[in-house]
């Protein structure tokens, strides 16, 4: 009730909605034999669609939701309904590796990734962190990546950009 308010009042040009893991759907498999994740959104479908239902109600400008916690790079449109691919794309989701920790294997990456086109994005081959950079047109995401966490001198580069465009949610790849 406090967030949905907020939301209501907020005048902001871009809202962003920190929190700790990958808001998006990222099951595997389909139907009822749909595997989840149970310990991130995907263990709350309800609180997660109460969400994203405000952020449609109130009309939030901007919403981009940055999370963390997954080990793995994620970039994802946020919708109230993932399995209707008519539904809107109501906000943006950028989603950091961890420092060090590992992640799944880039194959099961890509499998859940396949199960679920509103991801845009999941790589769990380097570690590293999103950097972004906000204007009044639009939102940078930089995901940057660790070449090595094994080397205190690695060389850290850009695995992906991506921008949104004011008033257009859903990151596209720049």
């Amino acid at each position: 009730a406090w967030l949905a308010r907020a939301f209501g009042d907020s005048r902001a040009g871009w809202n962003i909605i920190a929190q700790q893991t990958l808001m998006a759907r990222f099951g595997v498999g389909s139907g009822s034999a749909r595997r989840y994740w149970t310990d991130g959104w995907d263990g709350y479908p309800m609180a997660r669609k109460r969400l994203l239902s405000s952020i449609h109600s109130k009309k939030l400008q901007n919403p981009v939701v940055i999370g963390g916690d997954v080990h793995h790079h994620a970039v994802a449109d946020l919708k109230i309904d993932f399995d209707d691919p008519a539904s809107p794309v109501l906000a943006s989701e950028f989603c950091g590796p961890s420092i060090t920790s590992q992640a799944r294997s880039q194959r099961q990456l890509d499998a859940a990734r396949a199960d679920n086109p509103h991801v845009k994005l999941a790589d769990g081959r380097y570690r590293g962190y999103v950097g972004v950079d906000i204007g009044r047109a639009r939102l940078r995401a930089e995901l940057r990546a660790m070449e090595t966490v094994a080397q205190r001198d690695a060389a850290c580069g850009t695995l992906a950009s991506f921008v949104v465009e004011s008033g257009r949610p859903g990151p596209q790849r720049a």
